[in-house]
């Protein structure tokens, strides 16, 4: 039997390959660059989308950081999106790459 995926795994590998990087460079990216910043800001926003019972600091440990960083990036693409909508372009791409990845992974389940 295959193994499941947890959701937060399926949105950082999804995240990673939308902006065409490894899984580790996105977690343990440590660039303060806005252009790296902002791709680790998406991916803390859409495991809290996609889990929205997932605690803050379940994530801080994913990435080695503290819970005010996953909130201030969460709120970072909030904030955004009402300014610039070509963000939640961005987001919506991704998404669409989770829930392709989530609906292989329960295929993969019932074989």
């Amino acid at each position: 039997m295959a193994k499941n995926k947890q959701i937060h795994d399926i949105v950082i590998t999804a995240t990673a390959q939308f902006f065409d990087m490894s899984t580790d460079d996105l977690i343990k990216g440590k660039s303060k660059k806005r252009t790296e910043a902002y791709k680790r800001h998406i991916c803390f926003y859409l495991i809290r989308k996609n889990n929205p019972v997932i605690s803050r600091e379940f994530i801080a440990d994913i990435f080695s950081t503290g819970a005010s960083t996953i909130e201030h990036g969460e709120k970072c693409i909030m904030n955004a999106n009402d300014i610039y909508g070509g963000i939640m372009d961005d987001v919506n791409d991704i998404q669409s790459l989770i829930d392709n990845f989530k609906q292989k992974n329960r295929a993969q389940l019932l074989q």
